[in-house]
């Protein structure tokens, strides 16, 4: 999983946020800004566009689905 800083994660988490309350089409970069207490600007200083920012958050909350289904199923290829 790629590392984020502080500033990152709480724009993702208020991303996760926005998209649960608002949907895609209704969340804006300004929406999550205000969510995060961060600056719109910096969303898109540190993930370019809306659409790119989401697909992040997406990768993001995914790894960890999957991380947590692998702890669940302890996956582990020598177990075969």
């Amino acid at each position: 999983m790629a590392e984020f800083n502080d500033t990152e994660m709480k724009i993702i988490h208020a991303t996760f946020a926005i998209l649960q309350k608002e949907g895609f089409t209704k969340a804006t970069t300004k929406k999550i800004a205000a969510e995060a207490e961060v600056n719109e600007v910096t969303i898109f200083r540190k993930f370019q566009n809306k659409n790119n920012l989401v697909e992040i958050t997406k990768e993001y909350y995914l790894q960890i689905l999957f991380d947590k289904l692998a702890d669940i199923f302890d996956f582990n290829e020598d177990d075969e």
